[in-house]
């Protein structure tokens, strides 16, 4: 624990697939990506002692735990070829997780035609990372946008509650600039089946009428 309790800040675990193997590296999350990793100085280097949950895309509903250790080389085997990898499954870890851009692609693509095949906490989560690292400059917003895309058929609180947080930056830095009309209009078309599937009526479970003020508040 002593990398974790003796050293500010947590990592970004990147997780690079190639054929049937995926490489696990880490590194110090800044949102700056202008900013000094190595500054103020650290004696563990800003390496953590991490466990890493993961699941691939044959068995979803299979989670497996290794550890992933600061300055070791670490590789995943024996996975399908063709398969997603997720890491932080269940959002058990303190800590993002970014992949190679075509794991990113089959991990949308999964949300887009069947979101319930990973589990909820994991969608709010897949979120979170991908729009903290596109802020730190490291994945595209075309990748990061498109975690979202699939919210018009997915009505649970945890991953609108984690889209509309990280929405909120976009929101405010382009508020005054002339793609904000665009930007807008998407948030409204995203939006508008969860308000309709909601309405105005204050009835539901604690999670939905929280989720009746995200709707309105976003409409």
């Amino acid at each position: 624990m002593q990398s974790w309790t003796l050293q500010m800040g947590y990592p970004v675990v990147k997780m690079t697939k190639v054929g049937t193997s995926v490489t696990v590296t880490q590194e110090r999350f800044l949102l700056d990506p202008k900013a000094d990793k190595t500054q103020p100085p650290s004696n563990f280097g800003y390496k953590w002692t991490i466990p890493l949950w993961y699941v691939n895309q044959s068995d979803t509903t299979y989670i497996t735990m290794e550890w992933v250790y600061p300055d070791q080389a670490h590789t995943i085997d024996g996975l399908g070829a063709t398969d997603f990898v997720i890491g932080n499954y269940g959002g058990y870890g303190y800590y993002l997780v970014n992949y190679d851009d075509a794991n990113w692609r089959k991990i949308i693509s999964q949300l887009n035609t069947n979101y319930t095949k990973i589990e909820v906490k994991t969608r709010g989560q897949l979120i979170y990372d991908a729009f903290s690292l596109a802020r730190a400059g490291k994945l595209h917003y075309n990748i990061t946008l498109s975690t979202t895309e699939y919210l018009v058929q997915d009505f649970h609180y945890v991953p609108w509650e984690s889209c509309l947080d990280s929405l909120a930056y976009l929101d405010q830095m382009l508020g005054r600039s002339k793609v904000y009309g665009v930007f807008s209009n998407y948030i409204s078309k995203l939006v508008a089946p969860l308000y309709n599937s909601l309405t105005w009526i204050d009835t539901g479970s604690h999670l939905q009428q929280y989720q009746r003020i995200n709707a309105i508040g976003a409409s």
